[in-house]
């Protein structure tokens, strides 16, 4: 499951950079990977926070996660509630929902045009996207 992390950040830096910083020992790691189900109790402080594939997140969990934030921190949550494994309104689209206008909280809705996996991906998200709207109503 720690794939696609490692595969987004050796396109930043080095395979070698990246190994570097995550094995400082502990506390003085300068990256930190931290699975979701180990941050009860954390305080991230001094920290620039992504939390990727929070369209799997329940309204609970998106609430232990923002009540991590720590001083001189910022966190950005990432996520395609189109590809969600939850039933219903998952905790990504309930945080949505619930913190707008919260000064010093935004959102970025990105469209199609954000695509850059491989350009076939957008026909196959047309496609996609209009039956679902045909079968629900929406998408």
């Amino acid at each position: 499951y720690m794939i696609p992390i490692f595969d987004a950040m050796t396109k930043t830096i080095s395979a070698e950079m990246l190994d570097k910083l995550i094995k400082r020992n502990g506390h003085d790691a300068q990256v930190k990977i931290i699975p979701l189900a180990y941050m009860r109790g954390l305080t991230l402080e001094h920290s620039f926070i992504i939390c990727d594939e929070m369209q799997n997140s329940s309204a609970e969990q998106v609430r232990m996660l923002l009540t991590r934030i720590g001083e001189n921190s910022q966190m950005v949550i990432c996520g395609d509630v189109d590809q969600s494994d939850i039933q219903g309104v998952n905790g990504m689209q309930d945080a949505f929902n619930l913190l707008q206008g919260i000064d010093g909280i935004g959102f970025v809705d990105m469209t199609e045009q954000a695509i850059v996996r491989h350009p076939i991906i957008r026909q196959i998200e047309e496609r996609y996207q209009s039956r679902f709207k045909k079968m629900y109503g929406t998408v």
